[in-house]
């Protein structure tokens, strides 16, 4: 018993070694070898089996939808210079940004221009906010404000048919005021920058596809006179109010509904102080009359008739001449000795029309009709329209559709972008037809209380507010 005590009492005394700590890779294994030896792959292996069959069928299943889809635009290619695979009519803004914005992407666009680059439009000459970002993409803005043809419009001006008026400061970043002669050079040239042709070319007939996603026939007359035709997939109609192109095939078949004219002042023959103002003289009810202070201190002066006014597109020079020489306010104004151009007139299509595209065929711009019937602004609503239809071919090539069906997109996003709003000033105006004392206390309204109407009134105008706060009842 002693021994046995002894022997037990000098194990206790011997210390027992601490277990050593495995590593990181002999825990991996550890777990590697729980897995293997665990049935999980009776039940996984059949599992992943599944998935891997069903993503090679979904890829071999797109890849013979994408084979098909070139198969079907490349069965009718018709090789040769007059080939393109869209075809834009008309160089203003909403044409060159269209150009851009496909050519971008890669599409073969041909831009197509009546007349020779730069050519002047009759227009407002201002760009609203709204647009900006699109043209600073473009390079635009960097090439407006480092030439040095671009001026911020920084204070405003209102009167109304009775003489309330008001001039406020706005600060920059607002509208820009820019010739179109000027703008449109930028945005043609910023197209050619991303793989656009710039033709000059008068379009005589346009022949319809024989099948579906087969060739326009589009017959042009250079300006040396001699005659070409292109094929293309594709046309843009952006050829103007009158746009004759969709008037032939049957898309557009109304008439224009307002006039706009346009005349400059030179500089140092003038004395107007502001950069912009607007006037709602009797004579031109309903409608406004335009003062835009641009680069180098000229002036352009602008009348729009609203639809339905009594001024005739023959009777509009003479009542623009009248205005400025026997309007006392605005004579006072810009004074009484200026230095004008000659008068220019054009037929305008506001408030869209009711159909803008067709297969293989869209409107786009003044063409359809995209112009505020309240303030005669249309170049943000061009732009921002033609970026919409690129949208919506770009589309149409990849799934290999340009039917009226897919094009209907295009129709629809136009509308939930700016169709209501066309809508809301088209209903104002009728408004202000009947009822132009409206004006005047639009005008009082803004004097009063400052710069939180102005604030509305301007983003309305301008497109980056709705006009349905017009309605809202503190305000009415």
């Amino acid at each position: 018993l002693f021994h046995t005590y002894q022997e037990s009492k000098a194990l206790k005394k011997v210390k027992t070694q601490p277990k050593p700590k495995p590593t990181k890779l002999e825990v991996v294994l550890l777990r590697v070898h729980q897995i293997l030896a665990s049935d999980i792959w009776k039940r996984g292996i059949p599992l992943i089996m599944a998935l891997v069959f069903l993503v090679w069928l979904y890829r071999k299943r797109t890849k013979q939808i994408s084979v098909k889809k070139k198969a079907k635009f490349d069965a009718q290619k018709i090789d040769g210079e007059y080939h393109c695979d869209v075809f834009i009519v008309g160089g203003g803004p909403a044409g060159s940004r269209c150009a851009y914005s496909l050519a971008k992407e890669g599409i073969r666009v041909l831009l197509a221009e009546k007349e020779p680059y730069p050519s002047d439009k009759i227009c407002g000459d201002v760009v609203a906010p709204t647009v900006h970002d699109m043209l600073r993409e473009m390079g635009v803005m960097h090439d407006l404000m480092q030439e040095g043809i671009g001026k911020w419009i920084t204070s405003r001006g209102l009167v109304s048919p009775s003489g309330n008026s008001f001039v406020a400061e706005v600060g920059t970043m607002h509208d820009l005021s820019v010739q179109r002669v000027l703008l449109d050079n930028l945005m043609k040239n910023a197209a050619v920058r991303q793989g656009a042709d710039c033709v000059q070319l008068e379009v005589t007939n346009l022949i319809p596809p024989t099948a579906m996603n087969s060739y326009w026939s589009i017959e042009c007359k250079q300006p040396s006179g001699k005659t070409c035709t292109y094929h293309s997939r594709m046309v843009v109609a952006a050829d103007g109010a009158t746009s004759n192109l969709s008037r032939s095939i049957g898309l557009v078949t109304s008439e224009t509904n307002t006039i706009w004219s346009r005349s400059f002042v030179k500089p140092g023959s003038h004395k107007f102080g502001a950069d912009f103002a607007i006037f709602h003289p009797p004579e031109l009810s309903p409608g406004f009359f335009i003062v835009t202070r641009e680069v180098e201190n000229y002036l352009s002066l602008c009348c729009f008739v609203m639809p339905g006014g009594k001024v005739t597109p023959e009777d509009l020079p003479a009542v623009h001449r009248r205005i400025i020489k026997e309007n006392e306010r605005i004579s006072s104004i810009i004074g009484s000795d200026i230095q004008m151009t000659e008068i220019q007139c054009v037929p305008v299509r506001v408030s869209g029309v009711h159909k803008c595209y067709a297969d293989q065929f869209v409107v786009v711009g003044s063409a359809a009709g995209h112009i505020d019937p309240l303030n005669g602004q249309g170049i943000q609503y061009a732009i921002i329209g033609a970026n919409l239809a690129a949208k919506t071919i770009l589309e149409g090539f990849k799934r290999g559709d340009l039917s009226a069906t897919h094009l209907q997109r295009y129709q629809t996003r136009v509308d939930n972008a700016f169709g209501w709003d066309l809508w809301m000033s088209s209903f104002l105006a009728k408004i202000l037809y009947y009822v132009p004392s409206i004006l005047d206390a639009t005008a009082a309204m803004i004097k009063r209380n400052g710069k939180g109407p102005l604030k509305l009134w301007l983003a309305a105008r301008s497109g980056r507010g709705s006009k349905f706060q017009f309605i809202r009842p503190d305000i009415i």
